[in-house]
């Protein structure tokens, strides 16, 4: 016969078991987990260096990828029936990302996917852990989101009196840590750009999305229509950043 447990014994295994249970249950509810439909990157057919380092990027991608022609502008976008923020004037490229983030969101509508849908720029770099069955974040996000941004960029908002000693033009890393942050709350004191990863929580969310930006009379930076006119997280993730491939528009 094996031997008993003593009653001590007993209790300390149950403890332990016990202890377990909760440390897995904690580790779940302090993070989100996201299923994903579908990943669509952009990319200009004339930056094929671009595509070679997307290529790279995605290739332990364990969701369907397709790519998006990007769009870019070669005429005053007046001339074609758009009209920009007064601000923007002249800054083709705007109306550029704008049109080429509205054509992947389109293409997702029309291929009717319901699940989370990723928007990826072809100046991101991903890290190979990033893919698995789904997308793991180390942070809880509020149930209400819409969108995320995986390590958006920050830098001081030039009209704010912070105190906080940043200067205008240089980028902050992570000034939240890994705690996801409401955009649209910290507008006052930070100028946010963060589409290179964005994560739309359903095929609902993203017919919403497509419905007001063919609805908006001026355009302007896509990235700060995401944030101000939907529930729009940042997260800081190590597993993601932008790499120096030169602008489309330069």
């Amino acid at each position: 016969m094996g031997a008993r447990l003593s009653p001590i014994g007993a209790q300390a295994r149950l403890l332990i078991g016990t202890a377990h249970r909760l440390l897995l249950e904690l580790r779940s509810e302090m993070s989100t987990n996201i299923g994903v439909s579908q990943v669509y990157f952009i990319n200009l057919a004339s930056r094929t260096d671009r595509l070679d380092h997307m290529n790279r990027q995605l290739e332990g991608c364990q969701w369907p990828v397709e790519r998006v022609e990007a769009v870019r502008l070669e005429q005053d976008p007046k001339e074609l029936g758009y009209e920009v923020l007064p601000r923007l004037q002249g800054q083709w490229h705007v109306v550029s990302i704008w049109l080429s983030h509205l054509k992947a969101l389109e293409t997702a509508v029309r291929q009717k996917e319901s699940g989370a849908i990723v928007i990826l720029e072809d100046d991101v770099r991903i890290r190979p852990e990033m893919w698995s069955d789904e997308i793991s974040l180390c942070t809880t996000v509020n149930a209400d989101w819409d969108i995320i941004f995986l390590s958006p960029r920050y830098r001081a908002n030039p009209t704010a009196n912070s105190g906080s000693g940043h200067t205008r033009r240089k980028w902050i890393s992570a000034p939240f840590g890994a705690a996801p942050v409401l955009l649209k709350t910290i507008r006052s004191r930070f100028i946010c750009t963060g589409a290179h990863f964005c994560i739309f929580k359903s095929g609902e969310v993203v017919r919403t999305v497509v419905s007001a930006m063919r609805a908006c009379k001026e355009l302007y930076d896509v990235d700060l229509f995401y944030l101000s006119q939907f529930q729009t997280y940042g997260v800081d993730d190590p597993r993601v950043a932008t790499a120096p491939l030169g602008s489309d528009h330069g």
